[in-house]
């Protein structure tokens, strides 16, 4: 019976480690999921949207969506979630022309249009050289409003804390990518196996612009509670958008934008 057990524990050890291995080695797969394409439909070139390049400090080139803004108004700097492509949110575009918003739409390296294999150091480069391209064209700092969708809150939070904009704007963000892991995996040490950690919550007290947050309460995928403990943690100005019945994908469905734009106009970003 004694070696029985023994066997029976050396057998489950032998699955963990070798689970664990697999998640390792295949991280990255599990966590950027590029598809689709960078093309501008028709509709969107209607809109005045064109497809740029962008040049990053580490030789990659990224695509983008970009749109100037009418009459010296805001640009929204996007950052999307990690799947698809920037097309799928065209949308979101649309409806935010429609306010005067200029827009630039970011297809991170490995994804559609753009060189490169996606990684934490790489989309945050990506996000730097985004930002300070707007600026070359002549859009000032405080003409830009950062915004991050649950990937790209982490991406938008690291531009936040290096580069002053009018405000942030995180839609389901988490405090990081590894404490959702280390929800998804409690039996594994993730902070020693995970090698992209999007820790929002340590580049938080580097933030200083207006913060809007908003999170839906039925969130499958990243729990409403990051979205709440964000808002605590943050020490500046700062709203919160709590949609009750909303989900991760769903949030401009149920006014998303409008309400947005009501809090930047709260916060005084808008006037």
């Amino acid at each position: 019976m004694h070696q029985f057990l023994i066997w029976v524990a050396a057998g489950l050890f032998a699955i963990y480690v070798g689970f664990g291995g697999m998640l390792y080695a295949m991280q990255r797969g599990q966590q950027y999921f590029p598809d689709g394409t960078i093309a501008v439909p028709p509709h969107m070139a209607s809109l005045g949207v064109s497809q740029v390049t962008i040049a990053v400090e580490d030789g990659e080139e990224i695509a983008a969506w970009y749109r100037p803004a009418e009459n010296g108004g805001k640009t929204l700097l996007y950052f999307p979630g990690n799947g698809g492509s920037v097309a799928d949110s065209q949308e979101r575009f649309a409806e935010l022309l429609e306010s005067g918003f200029g827009f630039l739409g970011v297809s991170y390296r490995g994804y559609p249009g753009s060189s490169g294999s996606p990684s934490e150091t790489g989309l945050f480069l990506d996000g730097l050289a985004s930002f300070d391209w707007l600026e070359n064209r002549g859009v000032p700092a405080e003409k830009i409003v950062l915004y991050g969708w649950s990937l790209g809150s982490g991406v938008a939070s690291k531009v936040a804390s290096e580069r002053q904009a009018a405000a942030l704007v995180l839609e389901a963000p988490f405090l990081s990518a590894e404490a959702i892991a280390r929800e998804l995996y409690p039996l594994y040490p993730v902070g020693l196996l995970m090698k992209d950690r999007y820790r929002t919550d340590l580049v938080l007290p580097h933030i200083t612009q207006p913060l809007v947050v908003l999170h839906g309460t039925d969130d499958l995928t990243i729990p409403v509670d990051h979205g709440r403990e964000i808002v605590r943690r943050y020490a500046g100005p700062k709203l919160f958008l709590e949609f009750v019945g909303g989900s991760h994908a769903d949030l401009w469905d149920r006014g998303g934008w409008r309400k947005i734009h009501d809090a930047l106009t709260k916060l005084n970003v808008l006037r």
